[in-house]
């Protein structure tokens, strides 16, 4: 497994990412390195390629070429994050044959999430924000392991997400007077879940943009 943040990547290098199809031609696009995170890579996705995107779909098999301290070098990958708001997202296989189990994108976000307490849904604030769970700023405690019903708020002006959610633990904070929930989405349709992935990975790319545009 290369580890992108351990291979020498400089910002701004080209990283190149290219599709085989059945008839065995292969599309191709020079992207721009971004940033890295674990074992995936964010690129700026050129403008000008953008009818060839449909190529770059999720899930989608590629092989990615960059420059390492070892020179230049081909690697198999996957689109984990389709082109969006100029921003691609790829991740590396361990090997050519096993994908390695995805690290979880966990972003700051302040959204509103109402919990089921005592037969009433208590109006609370996440913390952050991540496709497993997140945390949140509660008036209430919690206890460890219960299980309680919420409704989040993901994208003002969309349905709330109804889910469960499994406390995994519970602390005070003096100055806020409050109590920092760790939960768990014990029980969500998978459609809602892949919908708060996408809200991370569109929240990092946004700062990532923001980061590095120029004036």
């Amino acid at each position: 497994m290369i580890k992108a943040k351990k291979i020498g990547l400089i910002l701004d290098r080209e990283v190149q990412i290219d599709a085989v199809l059945k008839s065995s031609m292969i599309i191709g696009v020079a992207c721009q390195f971004i940033d890295a995170d674990y074992d995936r890579l964010y690129l700026r996705y050129p403008d000008d390629k953008i009818q060839l995107s449909q190529y770059f779909y999720e899930g989608r098999t590629v092989d990615v070429s960059l420059d390492t301290l070892d020179g230049r070098r081909t690697y198999p990958a996957k689109i984990l994050y389709e082109p969006a708001n100029g921003i691609i997202v790829v991740e590396y296989y361990e090997d050519d044959n096993v994908f390695q189990k995805r690290k979880i994108l966990r972003v700051r976000a302040t959204r509103a999430i109402d919990v089921k307490i005592s037969e009433r849904y208590t109006p609370m604030l996440t913390i952050d924000i991540s496709g497993g769970g997140c945390r949140i700023l509660s008036p209430y405690e919690l206890k460890n392991e219960s299980i309680v019903d919420a409704l989040l708020r993901l994208i003002a002006g969309q349905p709330q997400i109804k889910m469960k959610l499994k406390v995994l633990n519970s602390q005070f904070l003096p100055v806020e007077n409050k109590y920092e929930i760790s939960v768990e989405f014990f029980e969500i349709r998978e459609s809602d879940r892949k919908k708060i992935m996408k809200f991370c990975y569109d929240t990092q790319a946004a700062i990532l943009l923001g980061q590095n545009r120029v004036e």
